[in-house]
């Protein structure tokens, strides 16, 4: 599930990469600075999403957070389920 939702915000941004383009080709000379600033939020998304932590990372990253929530809560007598 998780690749899914990665591979669909890479799509997702890359078709707004293409929509600005499309609209400085439409855009008068004036206009174009302000429609290339468009283009940088997905073009961060995208390189925060490859240079981010990979989807095993963060599963185990979680699976950890939980063992150590189930530990904590045994030294406090609490049953975690």
């Amino acid at each position: 599930m998780e690749k899914i939702l990665y591979i669909l915000a890479c799509i997702a941004n890359l078709l707004m990469i293409c929509g600005v383009f499309v609209i400085i080709s439409n855009a008068r000379s004036s206009e174009i600075p302000i429609a290339l600033l468009m283009v940088f939020p997905p073009l961060l998304s995208i390189l925060a999403l490859r240079k981010g932590p990979d989807i095993e990372e963060r599963r185990l990253g979680r699976q950890l957070s939980k063992a150590k929530m189930r530990d904590e809560l045994k030294k406090l007598g609490v049953d975690p389920q």
